[in-house]
Formats: structure tokens, C-alpha cells, sequence
């Protein structure tokens, strides 16, 4: 579920065009060597490109101790740890906004929350580390982010249960559906669903509550 997914896909096989409506940023822990480590931390700038067996790299080094910009190209073989590559495999651009050591900040645009959370999913195999750092809808007009939870800490069934609950209007008051009526639309009993919701909610307070602030008494 989530997002629904908006796609026009033209009378040429070899065409297509698909609404983005996501833009997710991820901070990973790289679980091997890049050829950008040389150049950590100085990196203001890069243009990473990817086939199936080679990475090409423009990058844009600030060195710190002469004060001077230069651009630097690598060309390597394809890590099997590379992150970029599972982005890639689900049509989603990487963008690597940061390089650190041992460590990228990258930025993709997705369609649908599922992509996302498969990506997170598959990334985490090759790495040592994946953080997501925030889910903004592109339609943002004033680009402010959103308090956002790691879905991939949900179950698949946790996340379809969340998501559904939400859209059929459960956690609306005014709507007043009850939880029979949730189960009934999505023909499953009562109990396995309520075990589905509490689950995923409890996952969710868990999550946020390191960011709440409680005033004192």
C-alpha cells in the first residue's frame, strides 16, 4: 500500500514517466573501501555514475590545508557493497549528497513508501549501517521535513495494516470506524489485525519517543 504509485507509461516498451512523490534521505555505513576515501570530508560536489561493472566519479575536492578546488575523476570496477546499485535496481536515482569516511549521505526520489522501504531493506544486506534520515513529499511547498519513523522496523503485514488503518480513515474521529468495520474491509479477523495495529503503533511511539520532549511538572 502507501503511496499510490502515478505512472504514465507510453506506447514504446523502452518509455515511461512516473510521478516521484517521496524524496528520502539515508545515511549509510559503507561495509568496505571507495575510491573516494582519499578525498573524505572534502568533497563538495560529485557526480557518481553506474553501470552494470564500473563506477565513474566527477568529484569536486575542497583541500583544506592549500585552500584550493580541483575535480577529480575515478573509474573503478563496481563494489559488491556499493548502495548506489540497489537504488538503481528499483529505478531510483542515487544521489550521494555527503562522503565521509566510511559513510555516504544519499538522497533518491521514490513513488510509493513500499519502494522505499525495500530499498532501506536490501541496502541494510550490503551494509553495515542505514539510518533513515527523513521521507519528504516533493509536493512540500515550503520544503520543511516531516517527523518520520524507519519503516523497515516494521513487518510487511505491520506496515499494510498501518497504512490502511490510516487511509480508510480509522485514526479519524469524526469517522468513527471501528475495528470490526477496519477487519471486515480487509478480510482478516479482528484479533489478527488488532495484533497487526498494536504492534506497528507500539514500533512507531518507540521510534518518535527519542525525539519527544516532555514539558516538567
Amino acid at each position: 500500500m502507501g503511496v499510490p504509485r502515478s505512472a504514465v507509461v507510453s506506447e514504446s516498451e523502452s518509455s515511461r514517466s512516473e510521478e516521484r512523490e517521496l524524496r528520502i534521505v539515508l545515511e549509510i555505513e559503507r561495509s568496505g573501501p571507495c575510491c573516494m576515501d582519499d578525498f573524505a570530508n572534502q568533497v563538495v560536489d560529485v557526480d557518481v555514475r553506474l553501470d552494470e561493472e564500473t563506477c565513474n566519479v566527477d568529484a569536486t575536492v575542497h583541500d583544506t590545508e592549500t585552500d584550493t578546488v580541483r575535480t577529480m575523476f575515478f573509474s573503478e570496477n563496481l563494489c559488491s557493497y556499493c548502495p548506489g546499485k540497489i537504488f538503481s535496481k528499483y529505478d531510483c536515482l542515487p544521489r550521494y549528497r555527503r562522503i565521509d569516511e566510511g559513510s555516504f549521505l544519499m538522497e533518491t526520489y521514490a513513488s510509493d513508501t513500499d519502494t522505499i522501504a525495500d530499498i532501506v531493506s536490501e541496502v541494510r544486506t550490503i551494509s553495515d549501517n542505514v539510518s533513515v534520515k527523513s521521507i519528504v513529499p516533493t509536493d512540500d511547498s515550503d520544503g520543511s521535513e516531516i517527523e518520520i519513523v524507519d519503516l523497515t522496523e516494521m513487518t510487511h503485514k505491520q506496515r499494510q495494516a498501518l497504512t490502511y488503518a490510516k487511509e480508510a480513515g480509522y485514526y479519524d474521529s469524526e469517522k468513527k470506524i471501528s475495528l470490526q468495520d477496519l477487519a471486515d474491509q480487509m478480510d482478516v479477523s479482528t484479533s489478527a489485525l488488532s495484533q497487526l495495529l498494536q504492534r506497528a503503533e507500539s514500533n512507531v511511539i518507540r521510534q518518535l519517543s527519542t525525539e519527544c520532549k516532555y514539558p516538567e511538572e
